[in-house]
């Protein structure tokens, strides 16, 4: 389906899909008001599967669209799609649903992020099950918190979950129950824990015969190699060239490869790859941007250079 778009705040209004509209509205995304409005969570998730596509930009640019009004996409986005790929019926929440942006930031959405429902229904025909709280791994969380969340879950008779995002881009969910003490009133603390992490999407075809710098400095020779592209995705980054990107997945462990071929890294392997050469961010840039976001980050990056180097 290809169509147009604007952006309304936090939403994508989408036009020209030739009566589509209600098809992806049964199909749990968006809503329709007389045209299809989307969240920018769904018009990223429709576009990047091929479900989706818009006239005026690409799939990378709308990313850089989407976090220049939404600071909180990049980690939201991730959960999202994380869901998604489990199989999930799941609604953004409005309002961001989550916490500001850099380390501590400020709550936002009312402490609800996504509404999810149980496997097999659908929004609109049953109501959701569970909502869900998002974290990035550099966020803190008071414990007073996890109360406020706790009784809003019970106003709101659903169950409650917290999505934390890690630096290399797993969630890892964990479910919030009530714990009662005999003797003791209102005394609460985080239960369950889930593991989130995904299996493997396919298995180390090969063992690590060489260092990155070997394969570039072979590359570098052909006239066709061109450095990659790749896009900031909040706190992370996405390499956009599949082929490069199941080579340092597969070969040399590097980040996180998605079903579309596209490899989630972190900064400090990012900066490392764009020093080796091979991606069209500096690594000034990159420097620059990360140390903007972690202020530690020169003594996480001085760290794993020297472990990649022995």
């Amino acid at each position: 389906m290809r169509g147009e778009f604007r952006l309304l705040g936090e939403k994508v209004v989408v036009t020209g899909l030739e009566g589509a509209e209600a098809d992806l509205v049964g199909k749990g995304y968006g809503r329709k008001k007389g045209r299809l409005e989307l969240s920018l969570e769904e018009a990223a998730f429709l576009l990047e599967t091929g479900r989706l596509q818009i006239k005026q930009l690409n799939f990378k640019e709308f990313l850089e669209r989407a976090l220049s009004v939404s600071p909180r996409f990049g980690v939201r986005y991730l959960v999202y799609r994380d869901l998604k790929d489990r199989g999930y019926a799941v609604q953004p929440a409005g309002g961001g649903g989550g916490r500001g942006g850099g380390r501590g930031g400020g709550r936002g959405g009312g402490g609800v992020g996504f509404w999810l429902y149980p496997r097999g229904a659908k929004p609109g025909e049953k109501p959701a099950k569970y909502f869900i709280r998002i974290f990035s791994e550099l966020d803190f969380l008071a414990l007073s918190e996890l109360g406020e969340l706790l009784a809003l879950a019970e106003n709101m008779r659903k169950e409650s979950i917290l999505a934390v995002v890690d630096a290399e881009s797993d969630v890892t969910y964990y479910e919030l129950k009530e714990a009662k003490f005999e003797g003791l009133q209102g005394e609460k603390k985080a239960g369950k824990r889930e593991r989130g992490e995904e299996e493997e999407e396919q298995e180390v075809e090969q063992e690590v015969e060489q260092e990155v710098e070997q394969e570039v400095e072979e590359e570098q020779g052909k006239e066709e190699k061109k450095k990659a592209k790749v896009s900031l995705l909040g706190d992370r980054v996405v390499l956009l060239d599949a082929g490069l990107a199941e080579s340092l997945y597969k070969k040399h462990f590097y980040g996180k490869l998605t079903k579309e071929r596209r490899l989630l890294l972190s900064f400090v392997e990012a900066t490392y790859l764009s020093k080796a050469g091979l991606l069209e961010t500096s690594f000034k840039q990159f420097v620059e941007h990360a140390t903007a976001v972690e202020s530690d980050f020169l003594e996480k990056y001085a760290v794993y250079e020297d472990l990649r180097a022995n």
